[in-house]
């Protein structure tokens, strides 16, 4: 099911634990599709990294929590953190602190940006990478067919990075 009245504003975060009963609920806004998660762990410079789902260890479900990824190409990223400009506990920039237990709207699909690990070519198809929170440009060939499970958008044309955590403008497609 989706919502259209998220509890904060994209790129908002709080601390406040009021808003924990909406945990895993999914918005439909202007901008795309947005799911409301808490981070389990401190996330630094957080407004553009990649997460990843934090399943329970018992039943394997879906939690509702999310850390940063950090291995290559992995396959439960949940979606990216959106920047903001303004918020009631603050606005999420690329140099903000969330704290471990912050709530907070991820972005799912839609144009975003996201921070590069490295160099990243425009057009690019992006997966993540051993660096926490980023994204990185799939190879060709082998590298590719291993990485697939990691994808989640590419880069647009005119989204070109030259230094790791560099902001680039992405189209996310392959986040659940």
């Amino acid at each position: 099911m989706s919502y259209y009245n998220p509890p904060l504003e994209v790129g908002e975060y709080t601390t406040s634990t009021a808003l924990s009963g909406d945990l895993k609920k999914t918005y439909r806004l202007n901008a795309g599709v947005f799911r409301w998660v808490t981070n389990s762990a401190a996330i630094t410079n957080a407004g553009g990294k990649v997460l990843a789902h934090s399943f329970a260890t018992t039943t394997g479900l879906m939690t509702g929590t999310v850390i940063e990824t950090a291995t290559a190409t992995d396959y439960r990223v949940a979606g990216v953190i959106p920047l903001g400009t303004s918020g009631q506990g603050g606005a999420i920039l690329a140099t903000t602190t969330l704290a471990a237990n912050s709530y907070f709207l991820l972005q799912l699909n839609g144009e975003s940006k996201v921070q590069a690990n490295t160099t990243v070519s425009a057009g690019a198809a992006l997966i993540t990478t051993t660096t926490a929170g980023f994204a990185g440009s799939m190879g060709s060939g082998v590298e590719a067919a291993a990485a697939v499970a990691g994808y989640f958008g590419y880069a647009t044309n005119t989204a070109v990075a030259t230094v790791a955590g560099g902001l680039i403008t992405c189209v996310l497609t392959g986040v659940a």
